[in-house]
């Protein structure tokens, strides 16, 4: 199938990944059959494969939204298309992934954060108890597991963070000034469809964009508390 054939996949960031893949002048090769794999995308026409980057794209499975975002990074760094002019949709499809990578990364520094109160919090209440009466052994062990479990949770806060973070490339890790960020690339995106010719996928991304808004708020009223 040529950059010029339409490719559709019943998950919606695979197929938004395809999009932008096409958009970009990618070719895809369906698959036959109902199995797992629902096709192979290749960077180059079926006559120069040789050199080309390609990406397997399976039908169902865990991870697919992460899987779509992995593909998409190969599209953009691919380093044989670089004279191919991306359409707006297909960029706006792009910048909006990065908008909610920045999202997810601030939100999970911000749990990662409120756990790691937690557990201080929980710390200090042990060292009270040890200090104030010496039988109260079982409330302070209580005190101490609960509050390495929260230690436990911020880590992998912290982790999921830099994933996600890693993902939209960007060096911030500051709550505010990624939401900061994400905020003004959102309306970036608002603006760059309002001349788009209305479609299914232009929709999408504009319901996209009220949504990560609307997180992007939310998110905000956690900074302080």
């Amino acid at each position: 199938m040529s950059p010029s054939d339409p490719w559709h996949h019943s998950k919606p960031w695979f197929d938004r990944a395809l999009a932008y893949a096409r958009a970009a002048g990618w070719w895809y090769r369906k698959a036959g059959g109902s199995g797992h794999i629902h096709g192979t995308a290749f960077c180059q026409p079926p006559d120069d494969r040789a050199r080309a980057c390609k990406y397997i794209v399976f039908s169902t499975g865990d991870g697919g939204e992460s899987a779509a975002r992995e593909f998409e990074r190969l599209v953009r760094r691919c380093p044989h298309n670089t004279g191919v002019v991306v359409g707006v949709v297909a960029e706006a499809a792009a910048q909006l992934g990065k908008v909610e990578a920045l999202c997810r990364g601030a939100e999970a520094l911000l749990e990662r954060s409120a756990y790691e109160q937690d557990a201080a919090a929980l710390f200090d209440r042990a060292e009270q108890l040890l200090t104030e009466a010496g039988d109260a052994a079982s409330e302070v062990d209580e005190l101490l597991t609960a509050a390495f479990d929260m230690e436990e949770e911020a880590r992998a806060a912290g982790a999921a963070a830099e994933e996600s973070l890693g993902e939209a490339a960007t060096p911030l890790r500051d709550p505010g000034q990624l939401l900061e960020l994400a905020d003004e690339s959102a309306l970036q995106v608002k603006a760059s469809l309002k001349q788009e010719t209305e479609s299914g996928e232009v929709r999408d991304l504009k319901r996209r964009v009220r949504e990560i808004r609307t997180t992007i708020r939310s998110l905000r009223a956690r900074l302080h508390q």
